[in-house]
């Protein structure tokens, strides 16, 4: 079930949800309803130049008003600026919700008729409307209400569970399910997860209370890093409940050279109840295998951390060739030791990785906050660079066809992203150089032996560049490229998702 935004014209897909045209002079009724993550504060509306309603923040609605349904042309404003200007079609002698949700700079509209037949007694009507923009495609499920997250586990684990509503896509609605409430009223713990993948935590709500006889819309949002999402329960022609996500997420990138392993690297994090999360998986060493430990180079897997206040981290390295024997303990870099939060306030939604670089002898580690977010424009890419490799003074710079993508992308950093056409066939051709040398010093596509990467529209790219800045050269480490030398270092592009 597609609820079909203004961008889209507004195209009507369902009587329960988005109606027809209707008389030139009848009216309707309307209310304003923030979901905007970009756009969260004070946000008003304002129809045919009629006088503005609305002043409403994110995770709230203003009271209905009388709307012509023959002169609909709106004005959407945010803290005084105009941001959206649409003409939407309604339908006279009924109630919609004008949802304004989006990113900064790609806001959005759709439209929810709140004129949903009432269900049974004992029964509850409930949509899942997925407005996250870059959350993707959602599975949803129910289990009894918990006092605090569950997580994928708890008494009732997502493993064992169907979803109520499956593969539920940005824009679209799941359609309206029937929930058993009893006489009265029943609590239910919420859970979504990417689609098809009961490991992919996005939200947990473990309290929702749904009453017999009503009609409800959880409407997901999106988040600073896109990936995890936030929630609001809209009850029809009703109140509006915003559910804000504290989880966060994290990964290990190890990115010291080959003689090096990380170990028992954990984070914890949480106020009532600590817990502590493994970011590594297996790793054979020495002819044994380990948990919790990573060979450099290793990009670990981003884990959802439930309750991401006051994230503490803390990874061990060691030499590959002389297992247990710990050569630093690392915590996050520049906060009080008696901290070590990952940062002092991590934000809910952001995804951040741990970046262990820098030598042997004085490895570092550094929080990187990532965007994880499509990119806006139609037709292109985003891409990244994340720089683990110590040296190369003046950092390392991406061209992508010539065209430069970012430059001088310094040590134990990463850029921002760029949008980049983009280019299946046969790919990009990718030159990774440095400032000290005159020669790229990685080639992806053309004649080389590294094929062209393919970008996808819509898609997003990191290219990793880890290990120790400098070439061997007959047994000599040697700061400049040549015909006879073998890197020291990694250079790995990887679609991230």
């Amino acid at each position: 079930m597609r609820f079909k935004h203004w961008a889209m014209a507004l195209g009507m897909v369902s009587a329960a949800l988005l109606s027809a045209c209707g008389s030139n002079t009848s009216s309707t009724s309307v209310r304003l309803l923030n979901a905007s993550v970009g756009y969260p504060g004070a946000m008003s509306v304002s129809v045919n130049n009629g006088s503005a309603f609305g002043n409403v923040a994110y995770g709230a609605a203003s009271s209905y008003q009388s709307v012509n349904v023959g002169a609909t042309n709106s004005q959407i404003v945010s803290n005084g600026v105009t941001i959206l200007n649409r003409t939407p079609t309604l339908v006279a002698n009924s109630n919609y919700a004008m949802i304004v949700y989006g990113k900064s700079g790609n806001p959005n509209i759709s439209l929810l008729q709140e004129n949903q037949t009432a269900p049974a007694t004992g029964y509850a009507s409930f949509l899942v409307l997925n407005l996250a923009q870059d959350a993707g495609p959602v599975d949803v499920y129910l289990s009894p209400a918990v006092t605090t997250p569950s997580g994928l586990g708890g008494a009732t684990p997502v493993s064992g569970l169907s979803p109520t509503a499956s593969n539920i896509g940005v824009t679209y609605g799941s359609g309206y399910n029937s929930v058993s409430t009893g006489s009265s009223s029943t609590s239910y713990e919420v859970r979504i997860t990417g689609y098809n993948n009961k490991t992919d935590l996005r939200l947990d709500i473990p309290s929702v209370s749904l009453s017999s006889g009503q009609v409800y819309t959880l409407i997901l949002t999106g988040s600073p890093s896109g990936v995890l999402v936030n929630g609001m329960l809209v009850q029809q022609q009703s109140t509006v409940t915003p559910y804000t996500s504290t989880s966060i997420r994290a990964r290990l990138i190890m990115a010291l050279n080959a003689t090096m392993e990380a170990f028992n690297a954990t984070l914890t994090a949480g106020t009532t109840t600590p817990t502590t999360t493994y970011l590594l998986g297996s790793s054979t060493s020495n002819g044994t295998t380990t948990s919790n430990v990573a060979i450099s180079p290793t990009v670990g897997d981003y884990y959802t951390i439930l309750d991401g206040t006051n994230a503490k981290a803390s990874i061990s390295v060691q030499s590959a060739s002389s297992a247990g024997t710990n050569l630093a303990t690392l915590t996050t870099a520049g906060l009080p030791a008696t901290a070590n939060n990952l940062p002092a306030t991590p934000v809910p939604g952001t995804d951040y990785t741990l970046l262990v670089w820098g030598s042997p002898s004085n490895p570092q580690l550094t929080v990187l906050t990532d965007d994880n977010t499509y990119p806006i424009a139609t037709g292109y890419a985003n891409m990244r660079v994340v720089n683990g490799a110590n040296g190369f003074p003046g950092g390392v710079t991406l061209s992508a066809n010539y065209t430069q993508v970012v430059g001088n992308v310094l040590s134990g950093t990463q850029s921002a992203n760029f949008a980049v056409p983009y280019d299946t066939t046969p790919g990009a051709f990718l030159q990774v150089s440095t400032a000290s040398s005159s020669q790229p010093i990685a080639i992806f596509g053309g004649s080389n032996s590294n094929p062209a990467v393919p970008l996808n529209a819509g898609a997003n790219y990191i290219v990793y560049v880890l290990g120790d800045g400098s070439w061997t050269n007959n047994g000599s480490v040697v700061t400049a490229p040549c015909t006879t030398c073998t890197p020291n270092f990694t250079i790995v592009p990887v679609q991230l998702r």
